[in-house]
């Protein structure tokens, strides 16, 4: 009880360290002016205009024409967060990108715990790595991106599949689908992989 109790203060400890180290770098540089107009400005136009229930358009083009928002950028998922424009501003997709970095970073962990079984330091070794990744930091430089919203939901992905938890796992793609064009593409390779992954497994143990 004593060691779940430490790995759990030590998941947490973690999980604060890194929102406050995300928290410096997005936060501080949308503060200072040093965030984008794309994509960064237009989806948070598009959250205030269905905040304010109106029709989301983007008004960024360089030829000046106003466009749906849905023509430029497939992220229907994005709306979910519109409430949250009230109480955040302009800040809330950035807060919403770190959220989103976080929570992939806890589906490693418990896919990390899943495949390593009883082992305790390995998934907090495997978290602190992912949470490390050179890409993550690039992302929260100076924009938000939608592909980090579905690229987080990957690790779900294969945890529930994992666990053969196909439900979870149906509802994981369906909701990354949502989060930008292209995901549908990169889950096609990913889900493609594991069926061949699988007929090889077991093409291998019935020969």
């Amino acid at each position: 009880m004593y060691k779940t109790r430490k790995h759990i203060v030590w998941l947490a400890f973690i999980l604060s360290a890194f929102l406050v180290i995300y928290s410096s770098i997005s936060l501080v540089n949308h503060y200072l002016f040093r965030t984008y107009a794309l994509d960064l400005g237009m989806f948070s136009q598009a959250i205030r205009n269905a905040a304010l229930f109106q029709k989301p358009t983007f008004t960024l083009s360089p030829t000046g024409q106003e466009l749906p928002f849905l023509a430029t950028h497939f992220s229907p998922i994005i709306f979910l967060f519109a409430p949250l424009y009230y109480f955040c501003g302009s800040y809330t997709l950035l807060i919403v990108q770190i959220i989103a970095i976080l929570f992939g970073g806890v589906g490693a962990y418990f896919y990390s715990k899943h495949r390593m079984g009883n082992e305790k330091v390995i998934p907090i070794i495997a978290l602190i790595h992912f949470f490390s990744i050179w890409g993550i930091y690039s992302a929260l430089t100076y924009d938000f991106h939608c592909n980090v919203l579905g690229a987080m939901l990957v690790p779900w992905f294969f945890l529930f599949y994992e666990r053969k938890q196909y439900k979870p796992a149906f509802i994981t793609v369906v909701m990354a689908v949502l989060t930008i064009e292209t995901m549908p593409l990169w889950f096609a390779f990913i889900i493609t992989s594991l069926a061949i992954t699988n007929f090889n497994r077991k093409k291998t143990f019935s020969g």
